[in-house]
């Protein structure tokens, strides 16, 4: 019976640690994807920022 026992223990604490590992993956994809967002978006601000003061230019020398 103390085998059956120690080993459903053994399984039981390899389950959680795979669990939290999973998490913890989730969470760095999360955290990866939150971090592409913000630097494509400051990307696209910056390119923008960019093209209007390059279209202003062109404007003012016609």
């Amino acid at each position: 019976m103390h085998t059956i026992a120690f080993v459903k223990s053994v399984l039981f604490q390899a389950a959680e640690s795979r669990e939290e590992r999973g998490a913890a993956f989730t969470e760095y994809v999360v955290l990866l994807g939150a971090v592409v967002a913000f630097v494509l978006a400051v990307g696209f601000g910056l390119i923008q920022t960019g093209l209007t003061s390059r279209i202003t230019d062109i404007a003012g020398k016609i």
